[in-house]
């Protein structure tokens, strides 16, 4: 066991790397290989980790309806688990879609919810990211003075923990706001 899951780890691995060079078709392949390897072995976390990252990936190449279908698996698979870190993920991974879907109630009740959850149970890292992207639904929503509070926060939290690649995301939606 400890073998197949250090190939389901270098299946992730390598599905991050092609996930960040853009190619998402071959992401979700290597990714869905690790998927069979976690079931396999009944590694209920791990699954439940990869359907929220399958998720992301359907969702960053315009496939919405297949990022629900897995985010929506996600967000079952965290919650029979109880692991808060997963269900905040998911929650935020589902307010990013329904940001992208122009569904701005549903996505900032998602968000709440995530926001929730991870200023517990995740690392600052994380709980930037989601404030972040808390801050651009709130462009949307035109709530400018709200979303440019939470954006600045996230600057100098950012620049404080050395998180430097994000921040000419965060100044680019902060001269938006």
């Amino acid at each position: 066991n400890d073998f197949k899951k250090h190939i389901a780890i270098g299946y992730r691995a390598r599905g991050n790397m092609e996930h960040e060079r853009g190619n998402f078709a071959e992401g979700i392949l290597l990714l869905k290989k690790a998927f069979f390897i976690h079931k396999e072995m009944n590694d209920s976390i791990n699954i439940a980790s990869i359907l929220n990252r399958i998720s992301v990936f359907y969702r960053e190449s315009k496939d919405i309806d297949s990022a629900l279908f897995y985010n929506n698996q996600a967000i079952a698979a965290s919650i029979v688990l109880n692991h808060k870190k997963l269900i905040g993920r998911s929650y935020r991974n589902l307010a990013i879609i329904y940001t992208i879907t122009n569904e701005l109630n549903k996505a900032e009740s998602f968000f709440i919810k995530a926001l929730k959850i991870q200023n517990i149970h995740s690392r600052e890292k994380e709980l930037l990211f989601t404030k972040y992207q808390y801050g651009i639904l709130l462009i949307k929503q035109k709530k400018y003075d709200l979303a440019i509070d939470i954006l600045n926060t996230c600057k100098e939290r950012t620049i404080k923990i050395g998180i430097l690649k994000q921040l000419p995301h965060i100044y680019e939606k902060l001269s938006l706001a």
